[in-house]
């Protein structure tokens, strides 16, 4: 953890790439950026004023303030911190939706308004299940990689 602190760009890079992580030298840049804004000396941003009570809100500020983060990441990290209500939308996620033919087809690429329609789509489909959206694509992944996370 001392790394995450005060690691340089290539130290990060080369414990994430060695733990298979793809993009590692993006990465291992991106984390000590988000750092610097966040914790150094000249930090421009707090997590208090980026993780507001809505969801959604919270989810934009990240996207907007931490360089490397996405929907799909972002969302990742509001839910591991308790916020609920944002769906995490990876592949295996979107390969589920497809079969059980609540979206059209795969998308090969996904932007800002195609992740917020597969969002709905899939919150819709998770009130006609009666499975909150958090669990739902929990189960989906779960169920696709053979894997179950507590």
């Amino acid at each position: 953890t001392s790394l995450l602190y005060e690691g340089t760009p290539e130290q990060i890079t080369t414990i994430i790439s060695g733990a298979g992580i793809r993009f590692g030298d993006n990465k291992g840049r991106y984390i000590v950026q988000a750092r610097e804004k966040l914790m150094g000396e000249d930090a421009i941003l707090s997590l208090p004023n980026l993780l507001v009570d809505d969801p959604k809100k919270a989810r934009e500020n990240v996207v907007d303030n931490i360089k490397g983060l996405g929907y799909k990441e972002a969302s990742h990290f509001l839910r591991n911190i308790g916020y609920e209500g944002l769906a995490i939308l990876d592949r295996h996620i979107l390969r589920t939706l497809c079969e059980a033919c609540v979206i059209d087809c795969y998308p090969s690429t996904i932007g800002k308004k195609t992740y917020m329609e597969l969002e709905e789509k899939l919150g819709e489909y998770s009130q006609r299940l009666g499975i909150p959206l958090d669990a739902l694509d929990m189960v989906m992944w779960s169920a696709k990689t053979g894997r179950v996370f507590k």
